[in-house]
């Protein structure tokens, strides 16, 4: 059984220093693009899982493996990271977590549930001589603060009594999705929880992409998923795998699409890989994912943004997400 010290492991982020310029493009100002939410609240995430790496090769062994520098870890404690193919296309993405007061080294790596035995294999393919022990799913459950000052450490506290020590981060990828709680047990009441809807609903507003359904398994590449805008990847590390094409794409700034949240306004659910077409009938972009709301992700070309756009005869209406950079250069 793993057991965790409460911290607070509220983070400076960065903003991104690599931008692209998107002239005109409406940003995430709407009222039908803000999470409306009177008080804040936990959700549960099922659908994520808990795998653990111990042992003096833990970092050195995930810095080979990862797109982002694990070497960091002890003074982040917290980041966001995916693991390529050879190819450079994205396989798996996960947050690893440090435990600072474990003198076995020992990193935690939150993934997708149906990804779990997948990333233990290749993590054990990998392995070789490193001295590292990796071990299956623990015992640990994951949540996330969401709503009103949910970015307040006092206020999320508030939510719950920890059965047992627990664990309290920032979300790496951008503060505006709250907080992440790893957990053994929780005692939450129940006007305190919401369904994983809402989670979902919430991610899906801010235009961040999460698990294989937004992510298909080496079908697409991390900057055209914004890595980079998610602070998921460092260009100033060694080698990784799946690298070099990922760092040719970025020094010469090559980036033609970008995936990008969008609103309908009948709120039908469009299915993977639908065409968006623009008003003269040129492809302009992607289904990647939506739900019965009208919210979705859609892989877009950034030339078209200008236009209308069209799916199953429904307007799409892509939009930038308040937490990206401003100013956009390509």
């Amino acid at each position: 059984m793993i057991t965790f010290s409460f911290v607070n492991y509220s983070k400076h982020f960065v903003a991104c220093q690599r931008s692209f310029v998107i002239g005109g493009l409406r940003s995430c100002s709407s009222s039908k693009t803000k999470c409306n939410f009177d008080k804040p609240f936990l959700v549960k995430l099922q659908h994520r899982s808990v795998l653990k790496l111990s042992g003096k090769d833990s970092l050195d062994f995930l810095q080979g493996l990862v797109t982002n520098d694990v070497l960091q870890l002890p003074s982040q404690q917290c980041m966001y990271s995916m693991m390529l193919d050879t190819r450079g296309r994205i396989m798996h993405d996960f947050i690893m977590y440090w435990l600072p007061h474990d003198s076995d080294l020992q990193v935690l790596l939150e993934c997708e549930q149906e990804s779990k035995d997948t990333i233990l294999k290749t993590l054990k393919m990998y392995k070789l001589r490193k001295k590292v022990k990796i071990a299956g799913e623990c015992e640990s459950s994951v949540w996330q603060a969401l709503g009103p000052n949910a970015l307040d450490f006092d206020t999320v506290n508030s939510l719950f009594t920890a059965k047992s020590k627990s664990l309290l981060f920032k979300d790496p990828r951008t503060p505006l999705l709250g907080w992440r709680i790893i957990s053994e047990q929780l005692e939450v009441s129940d006007d305190s929880t919401k369904p994983l809807e809402n989670y979902h609903a919430h991610r899906l507003k801010l235009g961040v992409p999460e698990g294989a359904n937004d992510l298909p398994i080496g079908k697409c590449s991390p900057l055209e998923n914004n890595i980079d805008l998610m602070n998921g990847i460092s260009f100033s590390k060694g080698c990784y795998l799946g690298q070099e094409l990922t760092a040719r794409t970025y020094h010469t700034g090559v980036i033609r699409k970008r995936l990008m949240p969008f609103m309908t306004e009948t709120g039908l659910t469009l299915q993977y890989n639908d065409r968006i077409k623009s008003s003269d009938g040129k492809v302009t972009g992607k289904i990647r994912s939506s739900n019965s709301k009208g919210q979705g992700l859609a892989l877009m070309k950034l030339e078209s943004l200008q236009m209308k756009h069209f799916c199953s005869d429904n307007e799409i209406l892509p939009y930038k997400p308040e937490w990206w950079p401003e100013n956009l250069e390509r």
